[in-house]
């Protein structure tokens, strides 16, 4: 009868399962980009099944160079997507969005540009320049306008997702993922200038899912399905790394190879941090921040509104919720009938032997106990009073006292005199019914002399209407030694590390700060506290913040592969108190503990601000005439490289007049050196009237000028001749009027040569034609006389 009620309700729950079973709905997801360990998330819910489980159907769609990500979703050809923080930009233009999640907490978005051709140093070096952007991509917009560059000064064409035209040199920069594109430039050895917002305190989420309002309305249970499915997946990916490069190898895209998947899966661990942060994880304050930046670079509304951007999870309609708690109500009603017939049917089982089984029980059980008691390692006791009334055998080898000997014993007189008050005035105020501690450490003195540490624990009971103390102790004699020793050892280091200049720490592998010595506030004037709360982003300036981010991925290779650690040395530049930063020479090695297993890093760091600041008035001295303060000729020479570069790219002209002092040895001769240095600082014056920044000192008595921009010959003459006219003028030299003229050779660029070397020499030719002329006159340089 029993099988037949539980085969029963065993039919009543298999009838109950299938009211769950929906058909599968079929969704698109687009991506921002072509197939990539970026997307692994995505490719792991369908991949695992998690889709499945959801009742989706999904379809992972990849973008190509002429994506609309956003328009594929709002026309509904895709149900969600994948955008960057542009999404902002535009729901501000009505387009109605609704960001799910966010995947990356720092956005990977980058511009590239390469070193070889050296025509992008800096960020502003991209104006009049080509470069390939991707869709989406107003936060590297944005970066350029906080760098106060326009958008309208640099030449914008369509990315084609191929990092060769930047290689091959069809574009002079690309915007680019510092996960992705950079694999194929390291593994060229191809050197190449990184430009990332975070420099410029531009730090935005990336790779947003996101849907439409009207999934949102209208399918809402798909949405928060997919969602959930999705962060499912993005777990598995980040935990089974290579197992998803296999499947986006074999299944997805063999564009690349498996080690680029590999690189980016590695590279991405920073930008999630999903050791830190929940993915899908995404702070409205942040998002508030992301919209400031924009309003304040004038990109979004000042009045613009999150409402309906950011995703709520709401609950499931009352019917739905309604079916859900029938079906469970079953199941619970089913199960709980199937554990009733159980325990009845074990009950009319036992019943028969129940009383001489109890017996045999509890005999067994007391003779367990005394057994245990008696042999356990700690002693073990009954206090009533102050007497011991029973005791273990293990407090006859921490007293020497034989148990006859205790139970005799009046009061504690094993107790060490430092703790006999103490231990009877506990004992009396359990007997009052005081609170006392359970469990404190005192001496003891054995019976041959010998003082011991003993941990003591104690509770009161009450048996039969009286009061009674159960206690136990353990003997801590050499452990408490080795303690003692420690404290002394960890006092010494920490008088050390506390009272020393330089800052020493200690941190964990994810880049947070364990220990922090407070000579931090005499160099940084935080404290140790508040540097430890502070972030890494906090603690470094951008450019050295990057450069420990690659130390500790290095570390992190280190240690998966087992590697040793080879150390870290930078100097660093981090942030002070009172807004001013300050340059450290920061040493990091690993420790280790006795099983030579990793426990974390230590460092020490040093003030070397004063060695920076001379190196940087030694580099400054390098760059510049020591007499005159203009620059020098190497780096006059770099100018001129760029201006060349700049009027070929927009078909302009640009002139290079190199002025001669005329017989100006006549003044060192007749007047010294000094006078001739006067003189000298006084030329490069009057020069700079004509161009302010762009005047250098060549040669003993001749000076080159850059005039960025000319219109032609004739406008080349004119501010030539008012060059020249500058010294009409004498100089008063040490109470002497010193009548001083120039010749000037001039060419113009590109026509008169396309690099500096052809155009320096041109213009000296020039100039030695000025000269025969009988010097104080411009001359131009003519191809034809030349030939």
């Amino acid at each position: 009868m029993v099988r037949s009620v539980i085969l029963g309700v065993l039919l009543l729950i298999v009838s109950v399962i299938p009211v769950c079973a929906q058909e599968k709905q079929k969704v698109t997801l687009q991506l921002k980009w072509t197939h990539a360990f970026q997307f692994a998330g995505y490719y792991a819910a369908k991949e695992k099944g998690f889709y499945d489980d959801a009742g989706l159907d999904v379809t992972i769609k990849e973008a190509q160079p002429e994506s609309d990500v956003i328009g594929e979703v709002l026309s509904g050809r895709a149900q969600f997507g994948v955008g960057t923080d542009s999404l902002l930009l535009a729901r501000q233009s009505n387009q109605p969005v609704v960001v799910l999640a966010v995947i990356f907490q720092h956005s990977p978005l980058v511009i590239l540009a390469l070193q070889e051709n050296n025509r992008v140093k800096t960020i502003h070096d991209l104006v009049g320049k080509k470069v390939m952007f991707e869709r989406q991509s107003e936060e590297l917009l944005a970066y350029l306008q906080s760098e106060k560059i326009s958008p309208k000064d640099i030449r914008f064409i369509p990315h084609s997702f191929d990092v060769r035209d930047l290689i091959d040199g069809r574009v002079d920069a690309i915007s680019a993922y510092v996960t992705n594109e950079t694999y194929y430039l390291e593994k060229e050895n191809i050197p190449y200038q990184v430009f990332d917002p975070r420099a410029a305190g531009i730090d935005f989420y990336g790779d947003n899912l996101f849907t439409s309002e009207y999934m949102i309305k209208n399918k809402p249970e798909t949405v928060e399905a997919f969602r959930r499915a999705s962060l499912k997946g993005w777990y598995y990916a980040m935990t089974h790394k290579e197992e998803l490069v296999d499947i986006i190898y074999n299944k997805y895209s063999s564009k690349h190879p498996k080690d680029f998947y590999l690189h980016e899966a590695k590279e991405m661990d920073e930008m999630l941090k999903p050791e830190l942060i929940e993915i899908g994880y995404m702070n409205s304050g942040r998002w508030q921040h992301i919209a400031n930046v924009y309003k304040s670079l004038g990109m979004l509304d000042q009045d613009f509104t999150f409402e309906g951007f950011l995703y709520e999870q709401k609950k499931k309609d009352g019917l739905q919720l309604f079916n859900v708690l029938i079906i469970a109500g079953l199941l619970v009603i089913a199960a709980g009938l199937l554990v009733y017939i159980y325990l009845l049917f074990r009950k009319m089982k036992k019943t028969q032997n129940a009383e001489e089984k109890i017996k045999n029980d509890l005999t067994e059980a007391q003779e367990q106990y005394l057994t245990l008691v008696e042999n356990a390692t700690a002693a073990i006791y009954m206090l009533k009073g102050s007497r011991i009334i029973t005791a273990n055998r293990a407090i006859t080898e921490f007293t020497g006292y034989s148990k006859e000997e205790l139970l005799q014993m009046d009061e504690f007189e094993f107790i060490h005199p430092d703790f006999r008050e103490i231990a009877k005035e506990r004992t009396r105020a359990r007997e009052r019914g005081e609170n006392v501690p359970d469990r404190y450490e005192m001496k003891i003195r054995k019976k041959n002399g010998e003082v011991r540490w003993i941990d003591h624990s104690g509770r009161t009971i009450q048996y039969n209407g009286e009061m009674y103390v159960i206690g136990t102790a353990i003997d801590i004699t050499e452990s408490k030694a080795t303690r003692e020793r420690l404290h002394i050892s960890e006092e010494r280091h920490r008088l050390l590390a506390d009272n020393i200049s330089d800052v020493i720490w200690t941190m964990d592998l994810n880049g947070k700060f364990t220990y922090i010595s407070p000579s931090v506030k005499k160099a940084r004037g935080y404290t140790p506290e508040e540097v430890m709360a502070q972030p890494l982003e906090k603690v470094l300036m951008p450019e050295s913040q990057m450069i420990v981010t690659e130390g500790l991925r290095q570390l992190r290779e280190c240690i998966a592969y087992n590697l040793p650690f080879p150390g870290f040395r930078a100097d660093l530049e981090q942030p002070c108190k009172d807004g001013s930063t300050i340059w450290s020479d920061v040493n990091v090695t690993a420790m280790y503990n006795k099983k030579n297993e990793f426990v974390g890093l230590i460092g020490v760091t040093r003030d070397i601000s004063q060695r920076k600041q001379f190196e940087s008035r030694i580099a400054e001295m390098k760059k510049f005439d020591n007499v005159t303060g203009l620059p020098k000729r190497e780096f006059f020479t770099a100018r001129l490289e760029d201006e060349i570069e700049a009027a070929k790219l927009v078909d302009a002209s640009g002139a290079l007049l190199i002025a001669g002092m005329d017989n100006f040895k006549r003044i060192n001769s007749s007047f010294g050196f000094s006078a001739g240095d006067i003189v000298l600082k006084n030329a490069a014056e009057r020069m700079k009237q004509a161009a302010e920044n762009a005047v250098s000192r060549i040669a003993g008595d001749e000076f080159a000028i850059l005039l960025p921009r000319i219109s032609g010959k004739d406008d080349l003459f004119e501010k030539a001749e008012k060059i020249r006219n500058l010294f009409e003028e004498p100089f008063y030299v040490e109470g002497y009027d010193l009548s001083i003229t120039v010749s000037i050779g001039a060419v113009i660029f590109p026509e008169h040569g396309s690099n500096e070397i052809v155009l320096m020499k041109n213009a000296e030719e020039a100039l030695s034609k000025a000269k025969e002329k009988g010097r104080n006159t411009t001359v131009i340089y003519d191809q034809e006389d030349a030939s």
